[in-house]
């Protein structure tokens, strides 16, 4: 059995990946959607970091194995740059030239309240609203489809060939492994 280069298993590797977090936003979007949550309830401020994590993940990646961002298709750009952006600046780190929102101003300002004796410094963490969400929606629909794509040329390059026989395996990804799919312990 030939084994694929390192290059190429990283490659099946991060489309895999990359799917994987895709499908996990749509599920986390689905939900949301589906929970009908007030715009700042918790559940709703759970799911906005969800779904900003998950789709994120793929570009976060070390270079090797990051997705370029040229894989977003065009109609999408702007939905995908608006969740990187607040996965980068809201969620992940809370920057000083995090982004503004319309009629409501920087995303990471202090809201300091103060009520008699009272006071309370909060933050603001993101909520998506359920126009966005749909929007978050159809691109991750997009992406698992290109996903699906390429793992599928990297089950049909290598897989066939391989596995001769039912079980669960693991990919390695080690330099010059002695096999590069490895039986996995049950």
């Amino acid at each position: 059995m030939n084994t694929p280069t390192q290059t190429d298993r990283f490659e099946f590797w991060k489309f895999a990946y990359a799917r994987a977090a895709f499908v996990d936003a749509k599920i986390f979007a689905e939900e949301l959607l589906a929970s009908g949550s007030a715009l700042h309830s918790a559940t709703r401020k759970a799911f906005s970091i969800a779904i900003a994590t998950a789709y994120a993940r793929p570009f976060k990646q070390r270079s090797v194995v990051r997705l370029s961002e040229d894989i977003v298709p065009a109609e999408h750009r702007e939905t995908h740059d608006g969740v990187i952006e607040i996965r980068d600046k809201v969620v992940a780190h809370r920057d000083v030239d995090g982004p503004i929102a319309e009629d409501f101003g920087l995303l990471n300002q202090l809201r300091i309240t103060i009520r008699g004796p009272e006071l309370v410094v909060n933050t603001i963490s993101p909520t998506m609203p359920d126009d966005k969400t749909q929007q978050v929606l159809r691109l991750t629909e997009s992406m698992i489809t290109k996903m699906n794509c390429r793992v599928n040329e990297c089950v049909q390059k290598f897989l066939p060939r391989a596995i001769r026989s039912e079980g669960t395996f693991i990919l390695s990804l080690e330099n010059n492994p002695s096999e590069w799919l490895i039986r996995a312990n049950k």
